[in-house]
């Protein structure tokens, strides 16, 4: 494609065609990479790995880190949220943009934490609160999920008291390594982990998630903050 304006990077210089590698699986983009007609104006958002390769992960796809996905949109229309979304997003508290992919039905397994929530969709997505009892907002991030069989569920630990748990497999293991366990920010489980039926959409600004039960959650990527919003 021709660069006609870089918005990330307005000082880079652009050739006659750039390349965009593009990693998508089904419903995750409202464009079709085969039905793309030459001319067609065409918003990409991408991370630019070494070697200068423009790469888009469109939701669902998590080759790279979950909360890095890219989008291509087009250009003069702003798409809008659907079904399950709709009244999440609009209690958004910022702008979220158009919508850049059609809503997703995904199983979502999730657990509560003493002071955060951590959801799976392809990656792990780690909420944390803003302060203790404040459970309607903070700051969230998404890693890879790092568990692999055959390595132990879980290391045995023993809660101070009733009604914690220690969390197992991938949120165990995240929970241990990357946020120092019972003694880092998330605190003990609250809960053990289940899974949700669960539908998400991606944004320009974020991503919105929203539970069968009708919790819902908007994460924005600007100062990756969220808050919840329920439907």
């Amino acid at each position: 494609m021709k660069v006609e304006q870089d918005l990330g990077n307005p000082d880079a210089a652009h050739g006659p065609e750039d390349t965009v590698q593009v990693n998508s699986a089904y419903e995750t983009s409202f464009l079709d990479k085969y039905n793309i007609k030459a001319g067609t104006g065409v918003h990409v958002a991408g991370y630019v790995r070494q070697g200068g390769q423009c790469v888009v992960d469109t939701l669902n796809v998590a080759t790279l880190e979950p909360g890095r996905e890219g989008y291509l949109a087009p250009t003069g229309v702003c798409l809008t949220a659907g079904g399950e979304t709709i009244g999440v997003a609009e209690k958004a508290s910022k702008p979220l943009g158009c919508a850049v992919g059609p809503a997703l039905g995904l199983p979502s397994p999730t657990q509560p934490f003493q002071s955060g929530r951590m959801f799976y969709a392809r990656g792990i997505y780690v909420l944390q609160f803003a302060a203790a009892g404040a459970p309607t907002g903070g700051t969230w991030a998404g890693v890879r999920d790092a568990f692999r069989d055959p390595e132990p569920d879980a290391m045995g630990l023993t809660p101070p008291s009733d009604g914690l748990v220690e969390p197992r497999r991938g949120f165990g293991k995240t929970w241990r390594e990357l946020y120092a366990g019972p003694d880092g920010p998330l605190g003990w489980a609250t809960e053990d982990e289940h899974s949700e039926g669960g539908t998400w959409q991606q944004f320009e600004n974020g991503l919105v998630v929203v539970l069968k039960s009708g919790l819902g959650y908007v994460l924005y990527y600007d100062g990756n903050t969220w808050e919840q919003r329920n439907r």
